[in-house]
């Protein structure tokens, strides 16, 4: 990659670092979300059949997460941490990926400040977390946006797509609407560049039957989702899209507000180019069409098509979701930052005042972002089956601490405890009680050979995970 000034690389190397180090600080004490435990699920299944047959079942978000869950799952143990560094490296990646893309429709200084935002936005940092499907959405949809912009330059320029571009651009398209639902959604947007920015006919037709490769595969694979009920349903009114997004920013109202107003002037630019024939802000252009046009058609199109799949097919979606809006209005943040230092001649100032904002924004959000333990889902997950039985095996014939504060006296569970020293001797002795379910908790450090066992004799229906704890329905 070649810079146009010396210094960028360095600054760029070290955003990037830091992202590395922000994400990787908490990654192996946080506990797993409602979304990891049903992947988590997926993942200690006996054969990636009956891994599927569960996605089926239990519907998390990601197809791909599911089956990369199955492949970090040695010998009935699932490595979490494992899963997790796919989310990490992702998140890692999004940095040098949307300087690249900033870089292509502005300048390496706005490059520089959406790589900036991206590391430092808190709900950045909290998907770059959890084995769930959005850190891989934003990096995969920052792929996409840096193959779809490459081909339409070349065929700006030559008329011409080459084939190492062509398939990049394809490749890209299917990867990031396997993704998720959402990413679909950006492909779709994006669609409409070609009605809007090509002229010639022959290569309308081209660049068509191109968009064709992605898009037949992924609308196929989006109506099998929809008719397998993947998609969880839910209704919204208007006010839970503005709560959503202020969240996905910074979850606060009055921050969310400073951290966006810069686009306002983006605004009052455009609209006075309207009126005035001078050079007033002139914006960079890519090698076919106006930057700032093609990022805001990305933006508001995605805004738009999430408010419609949420009221007309009644898609539920979660905070986490809305990470597929960061790339384009960091984007459109970092030009707006450029143009208004360019007006008072402080660049350095405003952006890091911007940079604090974010800054403060992690801080607001460091319990989001440690994902505290949601108990109660784990609770009602152990005491939805009556008449159980609960074995608690742990290192030295101690309980989990966790297990027993959270799990037996909380839910009052009176029921009786064995501790397993041969599991075929102690599944035979309870055989002999009237139980419908065996409940297994245990210390996720001291029973893996016990945890192997019973995955291998194929006795685990069910599962939930916590702490430094396993809940095994068996």
């Amino acid at each position: 990659m070649k810079f146009n000034y010396s210094y960028t690389k360095w600054i760029l190397l070290a955003i990037t670092v830091i992202a590395g180090i922000i994400r990787c600080f908490i990654l192996d004490v946080i506990s797993l979300d409602t979304e990891e435990q049903k992947i988590w699920f997926c993942g200690i299944q006996y054969t990636p059949f009956d891994s599927l047959l569960f996605f089926l079942e239990i519907k998390p978000f990601s197809l791909i997460l599911s089956i990369t869950a199955w492949l970090t799952c040695w010998d009935g143990v699932f490595i979490e941490i494992l899963n997790r560094s796919i989310s990490v490296l992702a998140g890692v990646l999004c940095v040098p990926l949307i300087f690249i893309l900033a870089r292509k429709f502005y300048s390496e200084v706005e490059g520089l400040i959406s790589a900036g935002f991206i590391s430092f936005s808190w709900i950045c940092i909290s998907v770059s977390l959890n084995m769930a499907e959005h850190s891989l959405l934003v990096m995969n949809i920052l792929l996409y946006f840096i193959a779809l912009i490459t081909m339409l330059d070349s065929i700006s320029e030559e008329g011409i797509v080459s084939k190492q571009e062509n398939n990049f651009f394809i490749l890209t398209g299917i990867l990031l609407g396997f993704t998720s639902i959402w990413g679909m959604l950006i492909v779709f947007v994006s669609f409409l560049y070609i009605f809007f920015f090509i002229k010639k006919l022959n290569i309308f037709l081209r660049t068509l039957a191109r968009f064709s490769c992605i898009i037949i595969p992924i609308s196929l694979f989006c109506f099998w989702g929809l008719k397998q009920d993947i998609y969880s349903l839910n209704n919204y009114v208007f006010l839970d899209y503005i709560t959503f997004i202020s969240d996905a920013i910074s979850s606060n109202y009055f921050i969310s507000i400073v951290l966006i107003s810069p686009i306002f002037y983006l605004i009052f630019v455009y609209i006075r180019k309207l009126f005035s024939k001078e050079e007033f802000g002139e914006d960079a252009k890519t090698k076919f069409n106006n930057s700032t046009l093609l990022v805001a058609i990305w933006l508001l199109g995605s805004i738009l098509g999430f408010v419609l799949l949420a009221c007309l097919l009644k898609i539920s979606f979660s905070l986490s979701d809305l990470v597929f809006v960061i790339p384009p209005l960091f984007i459109l943040i970092s030009r707006s930052i450029v143009l208004i230092s360019a007006r008072i001649k402080h660049q350095i100032i405003i952006s890091s005042t911007f940079g604090l904002l974010f800054l403060l924004s992690v801080f607001l959000n460091l319990d989001n972002i440690n994902n505290k333990p949601e108990y109660d889902q784990a609770s009602r997950f152990l005491m939805r089956d009556k008449n159980n039985f609960v074995i608690i095996v742990s290192k030295d014939n101690n309980f989990p601490k966790e297990a027993k504060t959270y799990y037996l006296n909380k839910n009052n569970i009176k029921k009786p405890i064995f501790q397993i020293e041969n599991i075929d001797k102690t599944l035979k002795e309870i055989s002999k009680q009237n139980v419908d379910y065996i409940w297994f908790i245990a210390d996720n450090d001291a029973d893996k050979e016990i945890i192997s066992e019973l995955y291998k004799k194929k006795l685990i229906t069910g599962g939930y995970r916590y702490k430094g704890i396993t809940i095994y329905k068996l």
